[in-house]
């Protein structure tokens, strides 16, 4: 067929536009079914709305394929409500099936995904389908668990980030020269910088996760513990995830210790989200909300921030990113170990 501007392709040696479709349109059925057998989904788009003129269409195949047009184009919200209302009428439809259940993986619905394979493996299928079927059931048992961790040798020629000037001048005092105690010249160390993550994401219902995580970061001296530095966290909160968009609420919990000894407490919230708003272009948004008890003081502080940032994927090997952040750390009644940061 070929559109009004003379696009066109050859059927039984005869070429047809979308004109002579049209006014043909029971032609429209074999061309479609070979659209959609070759995921040619611009071609199905094309074909749908004269197909559906015809009053011989077949009211599944015209669902069918508008739910097929409707996943290549990112539309799944649409496109499973439609192949559930199919199977609703027609549950012997395994091919529909099959279907809506990559469709929900690619959704990131597993728990729903995993069902609608069970049932159209108890429905019967033909045996080069199991494999397929295999793959996907063996993704969703490696999505649960993910685990990660890094570790990396560290000489450090001034642990403690400060002058090495032996001396300090005051002017105030005729500029008098005062001897720094060696604990404030730089001190030397020899270590790891280590860290562990572990997170696990369960799909309760539909889009609905239940998230939970642990992390460890840290850095240890073996010849000068007290720079020894570590953070402990652990999150248990929720996530909605899907073709399009992420967000998640998860309050945690963090300790910190320095030089062997406890330094905080700090319990909190991190929520965000993010959405391809083009299949090039993600835009996200996050932030932190928190409180901070110190140990063996009356410290107490607060901390946030907030961040946006975007993706753009230039092609498969290259993407650009760019954000900017404010962070604020306040400490109740001691303004001078306060701070705030603006990033970019």
């Amino acid at each position: 067929f070929s559109d009004n501007d003379g696009t066109s392709v050859e059927e039984s040696s005869q070429t047809l536009t979308l004109d002579d479709l049209s006014k043909q349109p029971e032609l429209t059925e074999p061309l479609l079914n070979q659209a959609l057998q070759m995921r040619n989904y611009v071609s199905a788009a094309q074909l749908l709305p004269i197909y559906r003129k015809w009053s011989g269409h077949d009211p599944i195949l015209l669902a069918y394929a508008q739910g097929a047009i409707w996943r290549s184009e990112g539309k799944y919200k649409k496109a499973i409500k439609l192949y559930r209302s199919i199977l609703a009428k027609n549950s012997d439809l395994v091919t529909v099936r099959l279907d809506l259940a990559a469709m929900l993986y690619e959704d990131r619905q597993t728990r729903n995904a995993k069902h609608e394979f069970n049932v159209a493996k108890e429905q019967g299928l033909p045996e080069d389908v199991l494999p397929t079927i295999a793959l996907y059931e063996d993704a969703m048992k490696k999505k649960k668990w993910q685990i990660s961790g890094s570790l990396s040798y560290i000489q450090d020629s001034n642990i403690n980030n400060v002058s090495t000037e032996r001396e300090i001048h005051l002017p105030q005092f005729g500029n008098l020269a005062f001897e720094k105690n060696p604990d404030y010249l730089p001190q030397k160390g020899h270590g790891f910088n280590y860290s562990l993550s572990i997170n696990r994401d369960d799909n309760i219902k539909d889009n609905h996760y239940l998230a939970m995580s642990g992390d460890i970061d840290g850095v240890t001296y073996w010849d000068n513990h007290a720079y020894d530095d570590q953070v402990a966290r652990i999150s248990l909160g929720y996530k909605n995830k899907s073709f399009k968009t992420d967000g998640y609420v998860m309050p945690f919990l963090e300790k910190r210790r320095y030089g062997n000894h406890p330094y905080y407490t700090r319990a909190g919230v991190d929520l965000g989200i993010s959405n391809w708003i083009t299949p090039n272009l993600r835009l996200s948004a996050n932030s932190t909300i928190a409180k901070k008890d110190y140990a063996y003081t009356e410290r107490r502080g607060k901390d946030y921030q907030i961040g946006v940032g975007a993706t753009y994927l230039l092609n498969n090997d290259t993407y650009f990113l760019g954000g900017l952040n404010y962070a604020r750390d306040k400490v109740k009644h001691y303004a001078g170990s306060s701070s705030k940061r603006i990033g970019r």
